[in-house]
């Protein structure tokens, strides 16, 4: 009975394919997506330039993804597919979808 039920569990499975919505925030580390969320809520622009201009910048629509991780505060770890190329980011997980 054991492996019956573990065949069901580990048996195939349908892919799930995730895409950004795009126009959010992305950064190279969660650390500077920590930062540019601060400065947007303060409203420092100097800041948000600076950063956009350093690791962090805005996602495009459609740009295909898998999820590596997610936090209880609502950011995401991604690795996004551009390409023959994949880059790994952090941004809020309001900006996946699931298709």
């Amino acid at each position: 009975m054991y492996l019956v039920v573990m065949v069901g569990v580990l048996g195939p499975h349908h892919a799930i394919a995730e895409t950004l919505k795009g126009g959010y925030w992305g950064c190279l580390s969660e650390e500077l997506f920590d930062q540019i969320s601060t400065a947007a809520v303060r409203k420092d622009l100097t800041g948000i330039e600076y950063l956009l201009k350093h690791g962090c910048f805005v996602l495009k629509a459609g740009l295909k993804v898998s999820v590596l991780d997610t936090t209880w505060t609502g950011t995401a770890k991604l690795r996004v597919y551009v390409g023959d190329s994949a880059i790994v980011i952090w941004t809020v997980t309001e900006n996946i979808v699931r298709d």
